[in-house]
């Protein structure tokens, strides 16, 4: 019988970068490929319509391996957001040649459907809104617009349809919801009033008016939020940070 062997260095090195981008297709460049594994690897396969193969194939646990090349990385990105994907890119941080053992990586991109900013992934639209939105208490719903690829922002509070009427009137790629959902119907209302935008989740912590109000004056260079025509505590100031 095979004793079980570790993941090499290099696959450890792999599994670390992607716990920190769990909810992405995690791009870990290789030489001239970027190759994915694992489940990433048969998303990858399915959506590009590209080779399912597999690495440590004479092992009890081959692992599913799919790559793409390193020069048409825009292309098949462009079609991996178009899908709704979030994609993390990792790069090789140093000169391989120059390297003494394993090649050290990180992620220095990760791009979501409504985070784009490269105009080669621009597809028809001249414009890719994010829209976080935050539950309110009643009828008072807050929301922001972004546009990452021009810096145009907007937000407000506002009725839940009002919320939910944004993504008719602008190109909106994907909303943003804290993971504590549509407070008391579910996320899946929220989902269905706003396809065919992407939905993604964030920790509420990050929706938080205290902690948004701090963000938002770091970035605005602003004593308060009274600045931006918004009120402390207000849903809009989370949806904003």
């Amino acid at each position: 019988k095979k004793k079980s062997t570790g993941p090499t260095p290099m696959m450890a090195q792999y599994l670390g970068l992607k716990a920190g981008h769990a909810d992405a297709i995690l791009l870990f460049r290789m030489g001239d490929f970027y190759e994915t594994f694992y489940e990433d690897a048969r998303i990858v396969s399915e959506v590009l319509g590209i080779t399912l193969t597999s690495r440590e194939k004479q092992g009890d646990d081959p692992i599913p391996l799919a790559g793409i090349p390193y020069h048409a990385l825009d292309q098949y990105l462009a079609r991996l957001l178009d899908a709704g994907h979030t994609v993390a890119i990792c790069e090789q941080t140093e000169d391989p040649a120059q390297a003494k053992g394993l090649v050290q990586r990180d992620v220095v991109e990760v791009i979501s459907p409504g985070t784009i900013t490269n105009p080669a992934l621009l597809r028809d639209t001249d414009s890719v809104w994010l829209l976080p939105i935050v539950p309110g208490e009643g009828d008072r719903w807050g929301w922001a617009l972004l546009d990452s690829s021009t810096g145009e922002f907007r937000c407000a509070t506002t009725t839940r349809d009002e919320a939910m009427a944004l993504t008719r009137r602008y190109p909106v790629a994907e909303v943003l919801l804290p993971e504590t959902g549509d407070r008391g119907t579910g996320p899946s209302s929220i989902e269905r009033d706003v396809q065919p935008a992407e939905v993604s989740f964030r920790s509420p912590m990050h929706f938080d008016p205290r902690v948004a109000s701090e963000e938002l004056c770091r970035h605005f260079g602003c004593r308060d939020v009274s600045a931006l025509g918004l009120e402390a505590g207000e849903p809009a100031v989370g949806a904003a940070g």
